[in-house]
């Protein structure tokens, strides 16, 4: 429409935070996107990795595996 201007970033988060099956798998993938890995945190050795992810300076992913109990809700399929 002419005369409006439309912010593309309104309400858009630029951070997220994914439940994924395999932290390493889903890595591979957003890597193939631009994504780098910034660090990965184990709150115990053989835990699940929490990872975060950017592109660009303009978007971070965290990729969680859930664990205990949340391992059976929630998951994403893993990436191929």
């Amino acid at each position: 429409m002419a005369g409006i201007q439309i912010d593309q970033n309104a309400g858009v988060p630029d951070e997220a935070i994914l439940r994924v099956a395999d932290a390493a798998a889903a890595l591979s993938w957003y890597e193939r996107l631009g994504y780098t890995k910034e660090w990965e945190h184990r709150f115990e050795p053989g835990l699940p990795a929490f990872v975060s992810l950017a592109r660009g300076g303009q978007a971070r992913l965290f990729l969680r595996a859930p664990w205990g109990r949340q391992a059976r809700h929630s998951r994403l399929p893993p990436c191929r």
